[in-house]
This record gives C-alpha cells, sequence and structure tokens, in this order.
C-alpha cells in the first residue's frame, strides 16, 4: 500500500469511474467497424484497471479505518497523561508533606538530644530519657517500628 503515499485518493477514486465507463463504451462501440478490432484489449486494460482501483479502493478503506482507530487510542493516551499528571502531582505533593513530617520530627529529636546532652557522666552512661528520644526517631509517623 505504499503506493497511498504518493498518489491522492481523488486518482483512485477517477480510475474506478473511468475504467467502468471505458469498459462500457468499449462494450457499446464493439460493433462498429475500425474500432472493433481494439474493443477487445481496451476491454481487458479496462478490467485490470478496475480491478487495480477496486483493490486500492479497499486498501483506502483500510488506511482510513486505521487512522481512526489511532485517533481514538491518540485521545486515550492524551487523557491517561492528564490523568497521570494529576496524579503525579498528587504523589509528589504527599511526599513533600511526608518529608517535612520527617524532617520536623527529626528536628525536634536533635532538639530534645541537645538538651539532654548534659546528663552524660563521666563513666559515658547514658540516661534512659536519651535512650527513649532515639527510640522514639526510629519509629514511623504512626509510632510503629520501621
Amino acid at each position: 500500500m505504499w503506493l497511498l503515499s504518493f498518489l491522492p485518493d481523488a486518482f483512485f477514486h477517477i480510475l474506478l469511474g473511468a475504467s467502468i465507463l471505458v469498459f462500457l463504451v468499449s462494450t457499446l462501440f464493439s460493433n462498429v467497424p475500425f474500432l472493433g478490432g481494439y474493443t477487445k484489449l481496451v476491454q481487458i486494460i479496462s478490467i485490470v484497471c478496475l480491478v487495480f482501483s477496486v483493490w486500492m479502493e479497499g486498501g483506502i478503506a483500510k488506511d482510513n479505518e486505521y487512522k481512526e482507530k489511532i485517533k481514538a487510542l491518540q485521545q486515550q493516551i492524551d487523557k491517561a497523561k492528564v490523568e497521570s499528571d494529576a496524579l503525579n502531582n498528587k504523589l509528589f505533593e504527599e511526599m513533600l508533606k511526608y518529608q517535612r513530617e520527617i524532617k520536623s520530627i527529626s528536628d525536634t529529636n536533635r532538639i530534645r538530644l541537645k538538651d539532654k546532652s548534659d546528663t552524660l557522666n563521666s563513666e559515658c552512661k547514658v540516661n534512659q530519657d536519651v535512650i527513649n528520644i532515639l527510640n522514639d526517631s526510629a519509629r514511623n509517623r504512626n509510632g510503629t517500628k520501621k
């Protein structure tokens, strides 16, 4: 069907009509004495052109059908892209919110650790409050262990 890309569709429509017309005219004028010898040749050529143009008409119809399917699929792809972008934006906002919460919890725990850092004694024993703060920082937002 590569020929469809070089010639316009109207060419094959015209060829179909012309081949039918030439076949009918050659059949009508087959009894004319000076044209009678060429009528069989003209009829054969017109039948070959008719078959070729009908075949190309089928190719044109199939090509148009594929173009419609492609158009419908492209619309579905565009719709999916819009939905995907919306969901990606929502996901990004949730991720930023989660990161802010983690940063807030980390900053809070860091401040609590600095406040308790003076409780270390000369034997390097850690106060139970510091251990509790570290344990709290190892938990998720809802309080469960990671």
